[in-house]
């Protein structure tokens, strides 16, 4: 018998993103900390898109998608 418990009509969650690099069009850009780039490249390689990143003067950091 399992231990585990079945459990029916659960909804399917829509989205795991937590950035907003989906919706981003070419141009767009968005601040936030350094650890976003390594998900904006994350996200580019899976869908074929390009980010650029600059460190700003307070220490966070800009990225656009370029492509």
């Amino acid at each position: 018998m399992s231990h585990f418990k079945i459990e029916k009509n659960v909804p399917t969650p829509t989205s795991r993103n937590r950035y907003p690099f989906a919706e981003m069009e070419i141009g767009d850009s968005i601040l936030g900390k350094i650890s976003m780039y390594n998900a904006a490249r994350q996200h580019g390689r899976r869908y074929g898109r390009k980010f650029a990143s600059r460190k700003q003067t307070n220490g966070d950091i800009r990225i656009w998608r370029v492509s």
